[in-house]
């Protein structure tokens, strides 16, 4: 078992990553916002030269039955609910996200006005980083993917 898991890391670090797209989950369950974000994912890679996929969800739990297509990156909605029921919020979701593979990046996405207040526990939960859904939404989305720390060479 052992031997098999660092099969699959020797593997995840031989990847070329130039002629791989990057695999980007997006979850919001606002489904106007959610094309957005994808159609934005994908003009950033023609942008700095990185295919990216992009593939929506609007709620976590169908993101969490897609996981095992590894994803790069999982751009989340801190408030999730589905019909104003809350199935998952968005901790469950990071939380699930982080067991199944921690190397997932995730950014924390909000237009909360209280953010700073909880930066720090998304953070304990294993988020990578934040934005908030404002008119710098796509200017600090292209700035974290060309910044990324996956290999891109």
């Amino acid at each position: 078992m052992e031997t098999i898991k660092q099969q699959e890391e020797v593997k995840k670090l031989d990847k070329n990553r130039k002629n791989e797209p990057l695999k980007v989950f997006i979850v919001d369950d606002d489904e106007y916002f959610n094309n957005i974000l994808q159609s934005y994912i994908r003009k950033i890679g023609q942008e700095i030269k990185q295919p990216m996929e992009a593939s929506g969800f609007l709620n976590g739990t169908d993101c969490l039955k897609e996981i095992k297509k590894d994803p790069d990156y999982v751009i989340l909605d801190f408030y999730l609910d589905e019909n104003n029921d809350i199935t998952l919020t968005g901790y469950d979701v990071l939380e699930k996200i982080k067991k199944y593979n921690p190397d997932i990046k995730v950014i924390v996405i909000s237009q909360m006005h209280e953010w700073e207040n909880f930066k720090e526990e998304f953070r304990r939960f294993g988020a990578s980083d934040f934005l908030k859904k404002d008119d710098d939404l796509y200017d600090n989305l292209k700035e974290m993917m060309r910044q990324s720390d996956i290999d891109l060479e």
